[in-house]
C-alpha cells in the first residue's frame, strides 16, 4: 500500500485515531515511502494529532564498551537471541516472558529428583540455548497467567538433550524450586527470565548431569534471592 492508502484503508477505517505516537525514524507504506513528516501531514488532513517521541537510549552490553544505543525491537531480539536476558530486561522495563502450555515429557528429570515441566511455547522469540534463573507463573490459560501475581522461583533449560542422544527436538523446560508442583500437564506456564547461568553442555554420565543441576538450582536461588 502507499502511505496514503495505509492511513485510509487501515488506520482510519479500523481505528479512527485521535492521536498517533511514533518515533523520529518511523517509516510506513510501500518501500517505506512514508515517514514521520508524511504521517504528520496526513494527520492534519484527516484530523488526528501526531506526537513524536525520541528514542530511549540505553547501554548495549553486547558491544563490550557499553556503547549507547537506541532501545528498539531489533535490539531486544538480538539480546534474546544471544541469551542476554538481563539486557533484554533493561530494554523492556520488565523480565522477558515466554508463555506456553505444559506437555508430556520424558520423565528423566523426575528420575533424577528434579521434575521439570516441558513447555510448548506460543509464537514468541525463544532465548538462546542455555540454562537460566527465573520465575514461573502457573495458570489455566494465557489470561490467567498474565493476571496471577504468584511467581515461583525456577530454573529454565532451553536446548537439545545432549546427554541423551536419542532426543533431537528442542526442549524448553522449567524446574520449580519452591515446593512440589504436580499436575501441571495441560496448564499454562509463564517463564520470566532473570539471568543466564550457563550454556548447554553434554555430560558423560547422568550423575554428572545431576550434580550440575544441583549447582544450577543453588545459583538460581542466590540470584532470585537478590530480588531479580
Amino acid at each position: 500500500m502507499s502511505p496514503e492508502a495505509f492511513i485510509d484503508e487501515f488506520l482510519m477505517a479500523t481505528v479512527e485515531p485521535a492521536v498517533v505516537v511514533e518515533g523520529p525514524t518511523f517509516n510506513f507504506g510501500r518501500d517505506r515511502a512514508g515517514d514521520i513528516n508524511t504521517l504528520r501531514q496526513l494527520g492534519a488532513e484527516r484530523d488526528f494529532k501526531v506526537v513524536e517521541v525520541d528514542g530511549y537510549m540505553m547501554r548495549d552490553e553486547g558491544t563490550g564498551g557499553g556503547e549507547s544505543v537506541v532501545c528498539c525491537s531489533s535490539l531486544i531480539r538480538k539480546l534474546l537471541h544471544t541469551g542476554n536476558v538481563t539486557g533484554a530486561r533493561s530494554a523492556l522495563g520488565r523480565a522477558y516472558r515466554l508463555i506456553g502450555t505444559v506437555v508430556p515429557g520424558r520423565g528423566v528429570g523426575s528420575e533424577m529428583g528434579f521434575p521439570t515441566a516441558n513447555i510448548e511455547p506460543l509464537e514468541q522469540i525463544i532465548p538462546a540455548h542455555g540454562v537460566y534463573a527465573g520465575r514461573a507463573t502457573i495458570g489455566s490459560d494465557v489470561r490467567d497467567v498474565c493476571n496471577t501475581s504468584q511467581r515461583l522461583g525456577a530454573v529454565f533449560s532451553i536446548g537439545y538433550a545432549e546427554t541423551f542422544s536419542d532426543v533431537n527436538s528442542l526442549l524448553v523446560e522449567a524446574h520449580i524450586l519452591e515446593g512440589n508442583v504436580s499436575d501441571l500437564e495441560g496448564k499454562f506456564l509463564a517463564l520470566d527470565f532473570a539471568k543466564h547461568i550457563r550454556p548447554q553442555q553434554k555430560f558423560e554420565t547422568t550423575a554428572e548431569l545431576k550434580a550440575q543441576i544441583e549447582k544450577d538450582c543453588q545459583i538460581s536461588k542466590t540470584i532470585l534471592g537478590g530480588g531479580d
